[in-house]
């Protein structure tokens, strides 16, 4: 049994493979760069707050929750599994209950435990602070960023890619975060706006995914009905990727994301993934669409 077989559902198992495949080919090509120190980096969001109106809207976020916390998990495995292996270890949950959890990687892997850090910080607050502390000069990292909730903040992603040593693995909460979040009659409430710019770093969001509503539409005293929403899921992919490609440059982020759905075939997370590295993007690139091929 593979490392992927033993977390989560089919979706959870591909993506697994996707990283395991991705991990396998990058420390292949490091291997003959050993003046790098080579870091893996698992940032784990936490839940945050997602909008909820139904019973089935809930029983769909249980399930991703299961799917999450399985990828993650088993993604930390596979990292350390990888040969060779990385020099450093560092796994970022803001949950201590969940964080303690991560403590058995020191046990399964004993012969890595002093390579093993986890850190019970807001990934917010702690990623900028390493990312100081590293001489990038002398450091290569992979670095997988959950912002289930749309924690993360847009800034982030900045100092991320300041460093030009970091290949980035995103999982972007398309469905249930960023479209959810995006009303369909007038702009969200002000504090999902507030949510939706800092996690994409801009208000534009407003001008691309919201039109004026048409006369006929509109209430007569209801401001709220001025707009309506015009986004898609294929838009909103298509703007994301155009708003990493500033950070990265064009050519550093992989244009087609994958999509991953649920058991009832909606959109749920955009995989996506950015690096300084030309060669990374076309190994990552080659797996997501090979996996895209044979996704929902």
């Amino acid at each position: 049994m593979t490392s992927q077989d033993s977390f989560g559902g089919a979706w959870t198992r591909e993506k697994l493979e996707c990283l395991q495949d991705y991990l396998r080919a990058y420390m292949k090509i490091l291997e003959k760069h050993s003046y790098f120190r080579t870091i893996y980096v698992d940032a784990f969001a936490g839940t945050g707050v997602i909008p909820l109106k139904t019973q089935k809207e809930q029983g769909v976020l249980e399930e991703l929750e299961i799917e999450v916390e399985a990828f993650l998990k088993g993604s930390a495995t596979i990292a350390l599994e990888i040969a060779p292996t990385f020099n450093e270890f560092r796994f970022i949950e803001k949950n201590v209950e969940k964080a303690q959890e991560l403590e058995t990687l020191r046990r399964k892997f004993p012969y890595k435990a002093e390579t093993i850090h986890i850190i019970a910080q807001d990934a917010n607050t702690y990623l900028p602070q390493w990312i100081e502390s590293v001489n990038w000069r002398k450091t290569r990292a992979v670095v997988f960023l959950d912002p289930y909730g749309m924690q993360i903040e847009w800034q982030l992603l900045e100092t991320i890619a300041k460093t030009k040593g970091v290949d980035l693995w995103l999982l972007v909460p398309i469905g249930m975060g960023v479209n959810r979040m995006m009303t369909k009659e007038g702009l969200p409430p002000q504090a999902w706006q507030d949510r939706l710019t800092r996690f994409l770093g801009t208000d534009e969001w407003k001008e691309r995914f919201y039109k004026p509503a048409p006369v006929e539409a509109r209430g007569l005293f209801d401001e709220d009905a001025q707009s309506v929403k015009v986004a898609n899921y294929a838009a909103l992919e298509q703007y994301f990727v155009e708003r990493l490609q500033p950070l990265f440059g064009k050519e550093c982020v992989a244009p087609k994301p994958l999509t991953q759905y649920n058991s009832h075939n909606s959109p749920m997370f955009l995989l996506c993934f950015a690096s300084a590295n030309p060669t990374g993007v076309k190994i990552a690139h080659h797996l997501l669409t090979r996996k895209k091929k044979g996704s929902k």
